[in-house]
């Protein structure tokens, strides 16, 4: 998948899920800084986090737990559920 699509399905992935910018990047570990730069175009996922996002984009629930496991099994706090 083109980066560009990539960003517009996860830019429609947030909106449908009523995220803000920040609530989606907390939601699964990203820095949100980082998350409004690819919206807005500024830069671009590098491949191993394209194929991360596109996993997001598949099973948005599957990966919000999988990000909770790995935050916990390093000792940091779990994520709240938005």
């Amino acid at each position: 998948m083109e980066t560009t699509e990539l960003v517009e399905r996860l830019v429609a992935l947030r909106e449908g899920m009523g995220l803000s910018r920040r609530q989606f990047a907390e939601r699964f570990g990203l820095p949100w800084e980082t998350l409004k730069n690819w919206e807005t175009h500024r830069r671009q996922p590098d491949q191993a986090t394209a194929l991360l996002l596109e996993m997001i984009l598949l099973d948005p629930e599957a990966m919000y737990r999988m990000v909770n496991r790995v935050m916990s099994a390093r000792g940091r706090q779990r994520l709240t559920l938005l």
